[in-house]
């Protein structure tokens, strides 16, 4: 069985789907609604944004890309998911860029 154009780009429209989904999913809810909790969560939103234009970005190069293919190769499937796995290793979840930034921008002179 050959693999078709069309095959190949709804694999990968689905994997950058799944990726947008558990990006939105990771948005950590506030544990209250004081103003800090508030200013916290609209950062995670304001990220969530951002990283959604990037894998958006991400799919339309992907999609721009698509259009010069005739007939997938097995060389274009397996650059397809190399491709599909950098999308997915782009640390972009809202979750975890607070944990990074808590990790890594500390006050200078703390431990």
């Amino acid at each position: 069985m050959q693999l078709t154009k069309h095959r190949l780009e709804s694999f990968s429209d689905g994997v950058i789907a799944i990726i947008i989904t558990i990006m939105v999913l990771s948005i950590p809810l506030p544990p209250s609604f004081a103003a800090g909790d508030i200013l916290k969560f609209l950062l995670s939103i304001f990220i969530y944004l951002v990283s959604f234009i990037v894998v958006g970005s991400f799919w339309n190069s992907h999609h721009r890309v698509f259009l010069m293919v005739e007939q997938p190769t097995a060389r274009i499937s397996a650059y397809n998911l190399l491709y599909l796995f950098f999308c997915r290793s782009f640390r972009c979840s809202p979750s975890g860029s607070s944990k990074t930034r808590a990790k890594f921008c500390r006050p200078s002179g703390t431990i």
